[in-house]
């Protein structure tokens, strides 16, 4: 295990799950991680494809600034079933779902941590642009394309998160507690907003006003 910066920091556990990526567009999601600029992480994947596996020297050339551990699974699960076993598994106080074709800004996963300072905070999500696949701007915001999206935050948003999802999985972070909470997850509702409906429950939801996330 290496050495890293000690840091007062919470741990956040960034879990991704992945299934035949497109080497390209993983690499680009690993290193995007890497450069976090938050300095408490670890990394948690979820292989969910046995037929084609994930090569770990991906991992082990641009994972460097965190510890990471690659799980396999024996057969597919799905995506829902492949962020609740992360979601079971992973030790960070708090959990930042992933993607795996994504590109996250370097100050993404410190910026969001910021809206935790408040207590009462279970989650909190920001906004996302659009990506082609060549990784060029296409859309400045996800509500371009998903005009029902309104961001909110506060209390007592449970019946907006069930009438109109805001809450997109790698574009928020939650308190492992809540996490926990949520398992299993719903059969029903895409993880993303089962537990984001779970922390609106218990709790705050915030959302900074930035797209954090080049979303693909």
């Amino acid at each position: 295990m290496q050495e890293y910066i000690k840091t007062d920091k919470p741990l956040v556990s960034i879990l991704l799950a992945v299934y035949n990526p497109n080497e390209k567009w993983i690499i680009e999601q690993i290193v995007s991680l890497n450069e976090q600029t938050y300095e408490n992480l670890n990394l948690y994947v979820y292989d969910d494809c046995p037929k084609y596996p994930l090569n770990e020297k991906i991992l082990k050339k641009y994972v460097k600034n965190f510890d990471y551990k690659l799980i396999r699974g024996e057969q597919n699960k799905g995506s829902n079933k492949a962020f609740e076993e992360l979601t079971r598994i992973a030790d960070g106080e708090y959990f930042a779902y992933c993607d795996q074709d994504d590109i996250w800004e370097k100050n993404k996963i410190s910026l969001l941590m910021e809206c935790f300072k408040d207590n009462e905070v279970n989650l909190a999500c920001c906004d996302l642009s659009i990506i082609n696949e060549n990784g060029e701007k296409i859309y400045n915001s996800i509500r371009d394309i998903r005009k029902r999206i309104v961001y909110r935050r506060g209390n007592n948003l449970v019946m907006k998160l069930l009438v109109t999802n805001f809450v997109t999985g790698c574009a928020m972070i939650v308190k492992k507690q809540i996490a926990l909470k949520s398992i299993p997850f719903a059969k029903t509702m895409v993880h993303d907003n089962w537990i984001a409906v779970v922390a609106a429950l218990n709790g705050k939801i915030d959302y900074v006003d930035k797209r954090l996330v080049r979303y693909r």
